[in-house]
């Protein structure tokens, strides 16, 4: 198959390369200590708004669905189904996971992304397989949102002008960070993974009307599914093309579009690596603290406050078992 130079047929736009690598650069040299107070709370904050969001689930019907057919796709058990005693390969405890956090109303969001039933699933999926500790969960959670909102910020035109599902178009990128970020890769396999994210990172924002269907309810768990993917699939060496995300042809350019004169974007693409570090977009998003989030919640066997104190000190790996074998209780 012939190579072909996107460039040279998409002339008019002249692009400044260096994006994505500068994003991937960004990523891989933050840690938990360098996110203020505010953040490391709003973090902790969304962790807790996960957990609200699965023990308020009410869609018992759609949960029976996606029980069901993750049972019938086999798979190794390496990631816990939540609301279960059950457990089935990374991918796909993700994509049930995520999806449980969307059916109920107290799913957060903004602008119809729904950050917190993509990012958490999906670090608690890859923390639970790989044995990582409680503040690389939250670290990866923190990065994964912040990724989501500043490619948001970058697009501009989803979904107002463009008709496309922020869950579905933001989010795989959302849980491939976050999952990339907590397998410590360098940054040519942190490239590969987010290069390989595009494929399927879009849907149609009337896949996300809950009224037309079920579907609303499990784009979460498919961004949640298919980032995790990327980061393994680059694991195994399948690279992508660099700059994908301002490239000629690339992911921004295809969600976003170009003006009429096809040589101005419609997107801004300083938005996603302006000011980090000292402007935390994260910080932005408006949640009540852990306790206020939680206090009030039940769900049958299941110890709230215990659950409470281990996302307010989530640092060590026995924090992530312990939160991960308390959400594993379900109803008698």
């Amino acid at each position: 198959m012939d190579l072909i130079n996107f460039d040279r047929i998409h002339w008019q736009l002249k692009v400044k390369y260096g994006a994505t690598t500068e994003l991937v650069n960004n990523i891989i040299g933050t840690g938990l200590g360098d996110f203020p107070l505010q953040a490391v709370r709003v973090g902790k904050c969304i962790v807790a708004e996960y957990v609200r969001s699965i023990i308020s689930a009410d869609k018992e019907g759609i949960r029976e669905k996606l029980l069901a057919f993750v049972k019938s796709q086999g798979g190794k058990e390496e990631g816990s189904l939540f609301l279960s005693r059950l457990k089935t390969d990374r991918y796909n405890a993700s994509l049930y996971n995520g999806a449980l956090g969307r059916l109920s109303d107290c799913d957060p969001s903004e602008d119809y992304l729904h950050y917190a039933s993509i990012v958490v699933p999906a670090a608690l999926s890859v923390a639970e397989k790989e044995m990582k500790e409680g503040r690389r969960i939250l670290e990866s959670v923190i990065l994964g949102v912040e990724t989501m909102l500043r490619l948001k910020d970058a697009a501009r035109t989803v979904p107002y002008d463009r008709s496309l599902d922020p869950t579905s178009t933001f989010g795989p990128f959302g849980s491939a960070v976050a999952a990339a970020k907590m397998l410590g890769y360098d940054a040519d396999s942190f490239e590969d993974t987010l290069s390989l994210c595009p494929s399927q990172s879009a849907g149609a924002f009337r896949s996300s009307y809950y009224g037309d269907g079920e579907s609303g309810y499990i784009t979460s768990g498919f961004a949640a599914s298919y980032g995790i993917r990327c980061a393994y699939l680059a694991r195994n060496g399948l690279s992508g093309p660099r700059g994908i995300i301002e490239g000629n042809m690339g992911y921004l350019e295809c969600i976003s579009g170009l003006h009429d004169d096809f040589r101005t974007p419609r997107y801004d693409l300083d938005s996603i690596n302006m000011d980090w570090g000292v402007r935390w977009r994260i910080c932005r998003l408006e949640h009540d603290d852990v306790r206020d989030i939680l206090n009030g919640c039940s769900y049958p066997r299941m110890n709230i406050k215990q659950i409470i104190s281990i996302i307010e000190n989530l640092e060590e790996l026995e924090d992530v078992y312990s939160l991960i074998r308390l959400l594993m209780e379900e109803a008698e």
